[in-house]
């Protein structure tokens, strides 16, 4: 009888294994796809842009050194370099495409670091961060971000990074080195 006894006991201690298996297998391979889901960012273009205030009627371009006419309202880019001049009304940054995102409206945020120069508030301020919706559509999203350089404060030499980021997740950073004129 001992060995009957030794017998079930295997039997029920390896029945209870193949039942943790058959229900910890399936919960295990039915992850939530936006868990598998590698999210990653690509820049498209960077450097300076002309740009538009007004729907497109009057665009901007402080370097002047084009004669182009452009259409639309989206920014167009005029130099690609990582080396900004320090100008009144210039509008620097970057164009990218996120890709792996689920579909549906999707926050993205922007975080931005600068040298020191005061706000609009006249307090001191060495960067900003901003949250932006986009519409993602086939896991993918596209966007420029950028800065325009508006009051003399903001005129200073240094470097400024752009952080890009989905769920505290950095997935594109650029560099930009301002130079003072």
């Amino acid at each position: 009888m001992k060995s009957d006894d030794v017998a079930m006991d295997i039997i029920k201690k390896y029945s209870l294994i193949f039942i943790i298996l058959i229900v910890a297998i399936p919960s295990i391979q039915a992850a939530e796809p936006d868990q598998a889901r590698t999210v990653r960012a690509t820049l498209d273009t960077y450097g300076i842009y002309a740009y538009t205030r007004d729907n497109g009627k009057t665009w901007i371009n402080p370097l002047k050194k084009d004669d182009r006419l452009y259409e639309g309202i989206h920014p167009v880019l005029i130099k690609e370099t990582y080396h900004i001049p320090a100008i009144q009304d210039l509008f620097f940054g970057f164009e990218y495409v996120v890709a792996g995102l689920p579909d549906g409206k999707i926050p993205i945020e922007m975080k931005v670091s600068h040298p020191q120069f005061n706000d609009k508030d006249g307090k001191p301020a060495v960067g900003y961060s901003s949250i932006n919706q986009y519409w993602v559509t086939n896991g993918k999203a596209a966007g420029i971000s950028g800065y325009i350089f508006e009051r003399d404060e903001e005129l200073k030499g240094g470097d400024w990074v752009f952080d890009l980021r989905y769920n505290n997740q950095s997935l594109l950073k650029q560099v930009f080195k301002v130079i003072e004129q």
